[in-house]
């Protein structure tokens, strides 16, 4: 056989496996687990929200690339929703006085400009010189920058480039002003200066409704002056972005730090961070925020140097449930939905749903929730699907290597064209 027929046969083989994958990319032998639904809506509606219980998006994967949903047989496109989504607008504020005042403390006064909007969440952050420091301070509101009210106690603190946030609710004045004692005869400097003063403008634009629960812990030493919490989030994948640490002991702080892991083996560090209760009222911070994530276990460490161990009394969590969009079959408004899912060797699916989701007003469109699910009867453990979408690196090398022999043949008949 020629060289040209050769390759025309090795190009065949290696798309055949691919049209394979695209006839069977449905077939449900693959999938361990399924579920049915019937689903009925209101009106017809482009789309629908699908909340998936913790017990069955347990045994998914948290990119949800290992779920197929159908209606009658057609495959149905869907997105993951968002947690939350937060505006927040960053202004600097002018910093007007600065310096170290008669009673040795240090202040700085600043101006919180009008048209502020007071509709929403108001923090304040301020960065000091230099990190890590960790201080208590007083806030004063005034409304002419020369008489000052004492509003309440502060913390201010810098940990890996993160900055303690400070609430501003109810708190209108124009003027404002921090004063703290410099620490001194600790591990943080003692020439502490400001740097810089944001005003955090936050609203909420669409946020989905979350739970606090309280987790099941366990605590030990891990190592000296170390306290470790490992805090057991019940089910696997779980979806959360907070805990607060509960406690009835007063007056302290603790520099903390925060791991996540899906079998307790493995961790992956998510932060570090201090939690405090001070004296004055409101001044605690006790709840730690991070990204959502899904994990199965979290491990708080609470390093308590020369202090005697933080008393914990338990952990809550803050949990959110995992929904999807999904796009209803066209026209209808009762059908049967089943979901197929437990393939380790699926990718994730490419579809349009995800580009139309913030224009999609998805909160608007109807909440079908499911639990109940089972092994598929047609699951076959011994059945694979096709080589090139285990491996879809193998199309692309292959097609490369099959063009590199069609060029290195041409080649050849060129030169041997060419000789006389």
């Amino acid at each position: 056989m020629k060289p040209i027929g050769l390759i025309v046969m090795f190009m065949m083989l290696l798309f055949q496996p691919l049209v394979f994958a695209e006839e069977n990319s449905g077939i449900t032998e693959t999938f361990r687990y399924r579920f049915e639904k019937q689903v009925t809506l209101p009106s017809p509606q482009a789309f629908f929200q699908l909340e998936l219980d913790p017990s069955l998006f347990a045994n998914l994967d948290s990119t949800l690339r290992d779920l197929r949903l159908y209606s009658n047989g057609k495959e149905l496109g869907f997105a993951g929703l968002p947690v939350n989504e937060i505006d927040r607008q960053q202004t600097v504020l002018t910093i007007l006085n600065k310096g170290m005042e008669s009673d040795g403390k240090y202040s700085f006064e600043f101006h919180v400009p009008n048209g502020v909007p007071i509709d929403k969440e108001q923090l304040l952050k301020v960065f000091l010189n230099p990190d890590p420091y960790f201080v208590k301070g007083e806030l004063y509101g005034g409304v002419d920058g020369r008489e000052w009210k004492k509003l309440k106690d502060i913390t201010l603190f810098s940990i890996e480039e993160r900055v303690n946030e400070i609430s501003l609710n109810g708190i209108h004045y124009p003027y404002l002003k921090i004063s703290f004692r410099p620490p001194a005869m600790n591990a943080f400097s003692s020439d502490l200066v400001v740097n810089m003063v944001q005003l955090i403008s936050a609203s909420t634009v669409g946020t989905m409704e979350s739970s606090l629960e309280k987790m099941k812990i366990q605590i030990g030493e891990e190592e000296k002056k170390i306290t470790s919490v490992m805090v057991d989030l019940n089910y696997q994948n779980r979806l959360t972005d907070q805990i607060t640490v509960q406690t009835t002991e007063k007056a302290f702080y603790r520099k903390v730090s925060l791991e996540g892991s899906k079998d307790g083996e493995k961790w992956s560090p998510i932060l570090s961070t201090y939690i405090y209760r001070g004296v004055g009222e409101g001044d605690e911070k006790l709840t730690i925020p991070y990204e959502p994530r899904y994990d199965r276990y979290l491990k708080l460490k609470v390093y308590n140097e020369d202090n005697p161990p933080l008393q914990i009394d338990g952990v809550g969590g803050k949990v959110y449930p995992v929904r999807v969009l999904v796009k209803s079959p066209q026209g209808s408004t009762s059908f049967k939905l089943e979901g197929y899912f437990g393939n380790s060797h699926l990718k994730s699916p490419s579809y349009d749903v995800g580009n139309v989701l913030k224009q999609s007003g998805w909160r608007e469109y109807s909440l079908v929730k499911v639990k109940d699910f089972q092994q598929s009867p047609v699951y076959d453990p011994n059945k694979m699907l096709p080589f090139t979408e285990r491996y879809p690196s193998i199309l692309t090398f292959g097609l490369i290597l099959a063009a590199g022999v069609v060029l290195i043949i041409l080649y050849r008949t060129i030169k041997t064209v060419k000789k006389p």
